[in-house]
């Protein structure tokens, strides 16, 4: 049973709907998105499918490693000789005046900089990454439609809109009622996993 935000919903009756429109978006929906049926069914109980994991566990292998690469550089150019000018001062080390310069003029901007950084751990890709790796049941599910307007079709899906159209050319969706899976925040870059056509217009 699907998911809409922490409440379990009823899935639309497919009986009702058109099937051919369901079928056909379906397989859409499936090649574009790279989701298969397994993974659309543990996506509308609020799971993660096997490969949907493996693929987040590889994004936050490299956000991982870009955040560690990032520090080494701060660490090798900005630390190390921030601390090597403060032992020099301390010690009173040949070339003083040089190490009080480094401290007086570039210390303080050091010290920002990797405030700034811890910041941005806390809030960085990674750590939302792997609280929803954590999490039992982590795949939100959001409720919109497709319709045709002036300019076209056109989706409306709430926040995951863009995320949906940036995957799938709008024109190929057929009109009604759609729900996409997702994780992360719809507000803060989500990340679109699988969609479905929940019921199809038909024509008046």
């Amino acid at each position: 049973m699907p998911y809409d935000g922490g409440q379990r919903v009823e899935p639309a009756p497919a009986w009702a709907d058109d099937l051919d429109a369901l079928r056909g978006m379906a397989a859409l929906l499936a090649t574009e998105l790279r989701c298969s049926p397994a993974d659309l069914d543990a996506n509308r109980a609020g799971l993660l499918a096997p490969r949907q994991r493996r693929r987040l566990i590889r994004r936050l292998a490299r956000h991982a490693a870009g955040l560690a690469l990032s520090g080494a550089v701060v660490l090798v150019l900005l630390v190390i000789p921030l601390v090597s000018a403060l032992i020099n001062v301390v010690t009173g080390a040949p070339r003083t005046g040089d190490s009080l310069f480094v401290l007086v003029f570039f210390g303080p901007i050091i010290v920002l900089l990797l405030m700034g950084m811890a910041v941005g751990l806390r809030q960085s890709k990674a750590r939302d990454l792997l609280g929803v790796l954590r999490a039992a049941a982590p795949v939100q599910r959001v409720v919109g439609e497709v319709r045709d307007g002036d300019g076209g079709r056109e989706v409306r899906l709430g926040p995951l809109t863009y995320s949906l159209t940036a995957r799938v050319n709008a024109g190929l969706l057929a009109p009604g009622r759609y729900a996409a899976y997702h994780v992360g925040s719809p507000f803060d870059s989500p990340i679109l996993l699988s969609a479905e056509l929940l019921a199809a217009e038909t024509p008046g």
